[in-house]
C-alpha cells in the first residue's frame, strides 16, 4: 500500500484531451443550441460547450460552412459573441 507523496505520483496519469468525435459533438450541439433556442441559451452553456470543444474556439468540424463565432452573432448571442472573441475566436 502507498501512501503521501508516493500515493499521489502513482495516480497521476496523462490526461487526455477530447477526441476529434467529442469535439465534433459539442461543436454541433452548441451550433443547434443557437440556432433552436436563441432565448435560453446562456454564456454558462456556452461555456460548457467550450469545455469539451478545447482551446481552439474557431475548430469547424470538416462539413461545417460556419464558425460558432458566426453563428452566433447571426442568432444574435452578443455574450456568446463576446466570450468567443474573449478566447480567441477568429472574428471574420
Amino acid at each position: 500500500m502507498m501512501f503521501g507523496k508516493e500515493a499521489k505520483e502513482a495516480g497521476k496519469g496523462e490526461v487526455r484531451g477530447p477526441s476529434e468525435r467529442e469535439r465534433d459533438d459539442a461543436w454541433w450541439s452548441f451550433a443547434v443550441q443557437l440556432r433552436d433556442a436563441p432565448d435560453a441559451l446562456r454564456v454558462t452553456e456556452a461555456g460548457r460547450y467550450l469545455t469539451t470543444i478545447g482551446d481552439d474556439v474557431s475548430y469547424t468540424p470538416g462539413n461545417a460552412q460556419f464558425t460558432l463565432c458566426f453563428a452566433a452573432a447571426q442568432q444574435g448571442h452578443a455574450g456568446v459573441v463576446e466570450l468567443l472573441l474573449a478566447r480567441g475566436a477568429d472574428p471574420d
